[in-house]
């Protein structure tokens, strides 16, 4: 197969929450991890995460596999052995062997990518497995039991897939590190004090180690990226001036600091791998567009806060949301920081809201169909102004891929 073809077979797969099948597979498979992991769950913030801790690993001479739902062109992508996606000659040899597998299992688009993930690594042999989960906790296909897990990282909480995750943020909490193995360690972003307590004694009931990520200090944006002191490293720099992936480049080089009797680093190939990561659609700036994931609240109060700090005036916004996005939150919020945000669709994909999906918000904003439709009218009628294109993964990736300034 191609890649036209791959990614043709791997959209035709069913879309689900649920790992009966999946796990029948893995046994029938023979599918194990017996790699020392590093499991990072949460709302945002994830697959940049993983981003960072891939390239600290391979700046350091690691061998490194990463499974990571976020990709530019291809879902190949998402499975990386040392920065490298997976090929189609590799992807159609693993289906040769067990298409038939996966075909009497029913499996979903992510299951066979990580079930491929896990094939393939064990082939090429890694220091260290790097796990991006999806939807997060032992529901995704990222986990397996009795995985040697070193630590799980906690990314951020927001209320999201309420009726798989949980109605409350606590639950929601539980849910995702509900991978924590035993004897791990759990690391996690800044939350409430309720919060903290309630995964702190998770942890210590899992007779898991527990720590909160550090604050970063004396930031400051530049021509060359967004700079910032984390100790004991000093100054490092994203080349992004996005701030929030500040927070995601502190997580990684905590995790890789808590983690170095194992894995130990060199100071400076560690800030260089840092600096040399770029993570796709994260406040990325092609001249006067800028593509960015804006998928819940926490996500959109993100950009807006990454914009002030960016210093982008005169925003207009392009906005597509998924079918289980909460978008009565997030475009009050998103409006108030823009001259007009315009909500549209991809008419192919089944995932992102068609126009009957926002009916209670087109008499605030305008709805057009057609995103390029959109999208050239704004750039006719206002020139110099910044669009930013947000809105779900496959929206903003599309977009990408059709506007080239």
């Amino acid at each position: 197969m191609n890649k036209v073809e791959i990614e043709e077979y791997l959209s035709s797969c069913p879309y689900r929450y649920e790992r009966d099948g999946y796990d029948a597979f893995l046994k029938k498979a023979r599918i194990a991890n017996p790699f020392p992991s590093i499991h990072i769950v949460g709302s945002n913030g994830k697959s940049s995460t993983a981003a960072y801790l891939s390239s600290i690993y391979v700046h350091n001479g690691y061998r490194v596999g990463l499974i990571t739902s976020l990709y530019e062109e291809s879902s190949l992508e998402c499975v990386k052995y040392n920065g490298v996606g997976l090929n189609e000659g590799e992807f159609s040899s693993l289906y040769g062997e067990y298409g038939k597998l996966i075909e009497k299992y029913d499996l979903s688009r992510w299951e066979i990518l990580c079930a491929f993930g896990f094939l393939y690594f064990k082939k090429k042999g890694v220091d260290l497995l790097i796990l991006d989960s999806g939807l997060g906790g032992d529901i995704d296909a990222t986990y397996i039991e009795g995985e040697d897990q070193r630590m799980v990282i906690l990314t951020s909480l927001s209320l999201e897939h309420t009726s798989i995750l949980g109605t409350t943020l606590s639950q929601i909490a539980l849910n995702k590190i509900s991978v924590l193995g035993e004897s791990s360690l759990l690391l996690i972003t800044h939350l409430d004090e309720d919060l903290t307590k309630l995964l702190r004694e998770s942890a210590e009931a899992n007779r898991s180690e527990f720590r909160v990520v550090d604050n970063f200090h004396f930031e400051r944006p530049d021509k060359d990226g967004f700079h910032f002191t984390y100790q004991p490293f000093g100054e490092v720099v994203i080349s992004q001036k996005a701030r929030y992936l500040a927070y995601d480049a502190s997580m990684a080089l905590e995790a890789s600091k808590l983690l170095e009797r194992d894995f130990p680093l060199d100071r400076e190939k560690t800030i260089e791998a840092i600096k040399d990561t770029f993570v796709p659609m994260m406040m990325e700036d092609r001249g006067k567009a800028i593509f960015d994931l804006s998928s819940n609240v926490e996500s959109s109060e993100a950009l807006v806060v990454a914009l002030r700090v960016y210093g982008a005036a005169h925003i207009h916004m392009l906005f597509a949301a998924e079918n289980t996005s909460n978008i009565a939150s997030m475009l009050p919020f998103l409006s108030n920081y823009c001259i007009s945000l315009t909500l549209t669709t991809l008419e192919d994909n089944p995932n992102i809201r068609k126009e009957e999906g926002y009916f209670l918000y087109t008499e605030d904003f305008k709805y057009v169909s057609d995103p390029m439709e959109a999208y050239r009218a704004i750039r006719e009628d206002y020139p110099d102004d910044y669009i930013v294109i947000t809105g779900s993964k496959d929206f903003v990736r599309e977009m990408r891929k059709r506007i080239r300034e």
